[in-house]
């Protein structure tokens, strides 16, 4: 079982994962700034490095996404799509592993014989309906870390206007039982999602690959949670599978956060 690391800035260190995701998956215009970085990272990358394409594409963005990823495709081993009219333009060259809501055999066979998908990043997760999409796709699912839930609400809005903001800020926007960070553009879920137990499942299973979010990790825990997830050490005694939420009144920047939860 591959281990795969997703993020949407460039590794700085030995991140010991079987592959990277890397791109922008709530922006068209942070994606198009950036992609020649990407393309440059994936150059020098000693491991296979997939493209993350934006989730939200309007038509008048389509033609310049397919344009742009087309003439650099050739440097990645696939590119992760979350629009269906980009990946049917998309899967006659490159290998398209669709992220989204697929839960039944229908679902995947459609995306499979009518788009040209050949993966699924199941997103959001439910193992109860992983037997019947494995039967037609390799499936691979997000397995810890915290996850993106959407852009934020202004971020539609300054893009109609054409004001959009750039800023890489992470900061907490809510707090109680479903707390949210926020980077940039994007909300993140403040509860990490940890399956540190279901770890001999997975294989079982029939997943091809598992995918941890970077979002808030420094390097040595990255290290930490891959030889995890490679099966090369146990987990923590106090951390086995579940929603983990950092310490009350803890700040995500501070030192160490993320190595204090509670259930």
């Amino acid at each position: 079982m591959r281990v795969n690391f997703q993020t949407e800035h460039e590794p700085t260190g030995d991140w010991s994962a079987d592959a990277i995701n890397l791109g922008e998956r709530f922006c068209v215009r942070r994606f198009l700034r950036r992609l020649d970085e990407f393309v440059d990272f994936a150059k020098r990358a000693a491991l296979p490095v997939h493209l993350l394409t934006p989730y939200y594409v309007r038509e008048r963005d389509l033609d310049t996404l397919i344009e742009k990823i087309a003439a650099v495709a050739e440097h990645f081993a696939g590119v992760y799509v979350g629009d269906v009219g980009l990946a049917r333009r998309l899967a006659d060259r490159n290998a398209v592993t669709y992220v989204g809501s697929v839960y039944n055999r229908d679902a995947a066979q459609l995306l499979h014989d009518e788009v040209g998908v050949r993966r699924l990043q199941m997103y959001p997760p439910r193992l109860a309906s992983l037997a019947e999409v494995r039967a037609v796709l390799p499936v691979e699912i997000v397995v810890h870390g915290h996850i993106p839930i959407s852009a934020t609400p202004r971020c539609p809005v300054r893009s109609h206007l054409g004001n959009c903001d750039a800023c890489e800020q992470v900061r907490q926007v809510s707090g109680g039982p479903a707390p949210l960070w926020q980077r940039g553009n994007t909300f993140y879920a403040g509860r990490k999602i940890i399956t540190y137990g279901l770890v001999s499942s997975f294989v079982e299973m029939g997943l091809d690959s598992v995918v941890i979010e970077t979002f808030a990790l420094d390097e040595k825990q990255i290290s930490e949670v891959s030889a995890i997830y490679h099966g090369e050490q146990p987990p923590p005694n106090d951390l086995v599978s579940g929603m983990f939420l950092d310490d009350a009144g803890a700040v995500l920047d501070s030192e160490p956060w993320f190595q204090r939860f509670r259930r």
